[in-house]
């Protein structure tokens, strides 16, 4: 009985979250335009995660004076949302704003949207020349989406193939691994013994 209940303990205090990760790493683009709403890109993650922070590109902050950002799931519904200034934090291509952590399910699919400012898409038409972009491992990206209206709200419309997007807003997240339990119960076990027999 201590024995599991000391396991239980170790799985949990022992329980690892990797540090802060960018969504989309790096990105580059040939085709530019301005955003007359919300727009951005569809993804799924490929093990569960936690957004931390939402963020844009840098290019879009510097010539805007704050953008909005959003993150939805597949029916509409707005998980998180902030705004972006120049103040905002810069990592890499990315400025964040920090969330309530958001956690997401493996396989959904989830929208990302800013509104406000210039953007620049990643292979929108297959007419033009597209550019490319580099996601973490744990990100699927989707395609470019954009809302119908000029305001702040869902951006349903999908406008392009599959690995488009619009190089505005962006994201941070961890995943939480938890170790093997049976690791930590050998390796409890182990102790459990060794100060049994010390103690005799």
């Amino acid at each position: 009985m201590k024995l599991a209940l000391y396991c239980t303990v170790l799985a949990v205090t022992f329980a690892v979250r990797v540090q802060a990760i960018e969504a989309m790493l790096t990105s580059f683009a040939n085709e530019g335009g301005i955003s007359q709403g919300t727009a951005g890109w569809t993804f799924q993650p490929l093990t569960d995660i936690s957004v931390t922070a939402l963020g844009a590109f840098q290019y879009a902050v510097t010539n805007t004076p704050a953008i909005e950002v959003g993150l939805w799931n597949a029916t509409g519904t707005l998980l998180a949302s902030n705004t972006v200034t120049t103040a905002s934090l810069l990592l890499d291509q990315s400025m964040y704003e920090s969330i309530t952590p958001v956690a997401l399910t493996a396989g959904q699919t989830y929208y990302l949207g800013a509104f406000g400012g210039p953007m620049v898409i990643v292979a929108y038409d297959p007419t033009e020349e597209p550019g490319s972009v580099t996601m973490a491992p744990e990100i699927q990206l989707g395609a470019a989406v954009a809302s119908t209206n000029n305001d702040f709200e869902f951006p349903s419309g999908e406008q392009g193939l599959p690995g488009s997007a619009v190089l505005l807003p962006n994201f941070q997240f961890t995943v939480v691994s938890v170790p093997e339990p049976t690791i930590f119960c050998l390796f409890g076990g182990g102790l459990f013994i060794f100060f049994t027999r010390r103690r005799r």
